[in-house]
């Protein structure tokens, strides 16, 4: 056998990542199915419901029932189905609540019920890795599976590959820049004879992993229908049929490819929360102005690599930020940076009597969709006090992030004591002002209120009366 296919076979069997999906497919019918049933139980118990939740579907005929082998083969079931929901990003178990969520995609879904639209739209989301993903075996992976895939098939000739290329080639992709030599090694293939090809098949299969496991081309190929289904199945432009994945309409692959790549920035998302958060949303894509606000925002916790990641992104779009340079900006952010810690110690420069609670700095709430709050404070009174820090102008985003907090406070932490907020920035736009001015509580009290920062990069400080 030819060196060169030699250490192929090599590579294939040492390379431990791979595309892989959980092995269920999902059809229109079974996701409205699946998602009314999971949305009866939305915010509750994950754990305290798994029953209740397997009665149903076993009712609609979405799982069987297993009486002979025990309670834990159907929870096994459900919790598979959890996972086929979550990568669509239609739902959410969260661990650390045990609660059942139901996204913002999902809710779209429900309303309108179209399946394409809602693969098409996450497809060009869904990333390998993901923080979803178990083990460290995926880690090396840094792509979207399916935009690579359509790179392929716009420009490798005749503009398909055999689903044996697939398991072969394209599915060990791990970085965006293997398309070319990936093109290459699929060529370099096709010209070997059927007996050469069987060959190198023969000897993939042969090489166990494991002495209890089989081949990694056998466990490659036994996952691959279910993510080729994933990747290819109901889009207008893209199809398989007859052990080929081809291009239906290559005019619009490519239309769609070009405003994919036009902004293009992967995110190295921290948990599974912040991935779910942006994946489950409607409006959030992988651009460089997500990216940046992500780490950004991140990296005022004072990790290293989240602030690296923010500069390396300011420098290939510097147009995002007013900086005039890398130095301002790094300077700027740093200052947001030791403003947020000088806060957090005096909180009274913000307002007379107000502390922090214990753990207030970037307070976690633990809740899927709500978030971290900047500052929890308490005031005088001992009511609860919301802080946000903003940028120097604040914008409509801004109020309904921050009245989410305090609708989270209110309703998990304040019992009798009423919840308001202060959003901190350098200068507040007219339109936060107005919407200031109508945010009131039941009894007609001003629930936000708006404060001009005066902190001083130069001294580190504020002056308090």
């Amino acid at each position: 056998m030819d060196s060169n296919w030699k250490k192929f076979i090599s590579n294939y069997n040492n390379q431990k990542s791979y595309w892989q999906v959980h092995k269920r497919d999902l059809d229109e019918a079974e996701a409205l199915l699946m998602l009314e049933i999971f949305k009866k139980f939305e915010g509750q118990s994950w754990t305290k419901n798994q029953g209740n939740i397997k009665k149903e579907l076993i009712k609609e005929g979405l799982i069987k029932p297993y009486k002979d082998k025990g309670q834990s083969t159907s929870s096994a079931l459900v919790r598979g189905l959890t996972r086929v929901m979550t990568r669509f990003g239609l739902m959410y178990w969260d661990e650390a609540t045990n609660k059942i969520y139901i996204t913002p995609v999902g809710y779209n879904y429900l309303r309108y019920a179209d399946f394409g639209r809602l693969k098409q739209q996450q497809l060009w989301k869904f990333m390998i890795y993901n923080p979803n993903y178990r083990g460290t075996d995926f880690l090396g992976c840094n792509i979207v599976p399916h935009a690579i895939l359509i790179k392929i098939l716009i420009d490798i000739k005749e503009n398909y590959i055999t689903k044996k290329e697939f398991n072969l080639f394209v599915s060990r992709i791990e970085k965006s820049n293997e398309v070319e030599k990936t093109i290459n090694s699929i060529y370099e293939w096709r010209k070997l004879n059927q007996n050469y090809q069987d060959q190198i098949i023969k000897r993939l299969a042969d090489i166990r992993i494991s002495a209890r496991g089989g081949s990694m081309y056998t466990k490659i190929y036994g996952c691959s229908n279910y993510t080729i289904n994933f990747l290819v199945n109901d889009l207008d432009y893209v199809n398989q049929k007859n052990e080929k994945i081809f291009l239906k309409k290559k005019g619009n692959a490519i239309k769609l490819f070009e405003e994919f790549s036009k902004n293009f920035e992967l995110i190295n998302f921290h948990s599974k929360q912040d991935w779910m958060e942006f994946y489950g949303d409607l409006d959030r894509k992988l651009t460089k102005e997500e990216a940046l606000e992500y780490y950004e925002k991140k990296g005022f916790s004072g990790v290293k690599k989240y602030k690296d990641e923010a500069l390396k992104i300011y420098k290939s779009s510097p147009n995002l930020r007013r900086s005039r340079n890398s130095k301002e900006f790094e300077e700027n952010y740093e200052n947001e940076i030791q403003m947020h810690n000088w806060y957090a110690k005096n909180p009274e420069a913000i307002e007379r009597g107000l502390k922090v609670v214990p753990n207030g700095f970037k307070f976690n709430t633990n809740t899927f969709r709500v978030g971290e709050i900047d500052l929890l404070c308490k005031d005088k009174d001992g009511n609860y006090v919301v802080v946000e820090f903003k940028k120097r102008h604040n914008s409509d985003k801004a109020v309904g992030q921050t009245m989410r907090y305090v609708g989270w406070v209110t309703e998990n932490l304040a019992k009798e004591k009423r919840t308001r907020a202060i959003i901190v920035s350098r200068e507040h736009r007219e339109e936060i002002e107005w919407a200031a001015k109508a945010i009131h509580d039941k009894k007609g009290r001003k629930i936000l209120e708006l404060v001009v920062t005066q902190w001083n990069p130069a001294t580190k400080k504020i002056k308090i009366n």
